[in-house]
């Protein structure tokens, strides 16, 4: 037959992106709540975003991310001396995890 049985975990590897307005504590939690070790950036690039961007996507989401970033659950910077822009970086980062039999 199939599958073996043995109830053991998958090992492998997840490579997948994540920026600044996401709440990266929640998906580093739930990798390691998933036996996987802690994540590594493989790159890292700073990206720039408006108000008037965030709004054009949804209305409502420039608020939102501004309260999420007094809750600490996302990260992000002004631009010194320009209203409404913000810096945030963006990551391609990788989980591994060890699989068992």
């Amino acid at each position: 037959g199939g599958g073996g049985g043995g109830g053991g975990v998958g090992g492998g590897r997840v490579l997948f992106s994540i920026h600044g307005l996401a709440n990266v504590g929640r998906v580093e939690e739930a990798f390691r709540a998933s036996g996987f070790a802690p994540l590594r950036t493989v790159v890292e690039q700073v990206r720039e975003f408006s108000a008037e961007g965030l709004e054009a996507v949804c209305p409502g989401l420039y608020a939102y991310q501004l309260a999420q970033r007094e809750k600490g659950e996302a990260q992000f910077d002004d631009v010194e001396g320009a209203s409404g822009r913000h810096v945030m970086w963006q990551r391609i980062m990788l989980a591994e995890r060890q699989g068992t039999l």
